[in-house]
């Protein structure tokens, strides 16, 4: 999980801009996602944890279900000009 966030800072350093982390909602579901997975592993072992990993569970959720029907009806088609949308 902090390889893949790690890696996630170093290509929108190097390849993109470091501010894009802040202004696309993709960005942000994906760190609140990676958040969540972090805190589900930990809860495993430490049920203290379980309410932290179930809020950033939903909040993930709800960036998700947003990120998902945006990418396919505005992002997509632009991005796969040849798939005849």
């Amino acid at each position: 999980m902090l390889i893949q966030f790690l890696m996630n800072i170093y290509v929108d350093y190097y390849y993109a801009n470091l501010m894009d982390m802040f202004f696309y909602e993709s960005e942000w579901g994906f760190i609140i996602t990676m958040v969540h997975v972090g805190l589900s592993m930990i809860a495993c072992e430490n049920k203290s944890y379980n309410k932290w990993a179930v809020v950033t569970a939903e909040i993930a959720l709800g960036f998700d279900l947003v990120i998902e029907p945006i990418f396919w009806k505005a992002i997509a088609p632009n991005v796969f000009p040849d798939m005849g949308w």
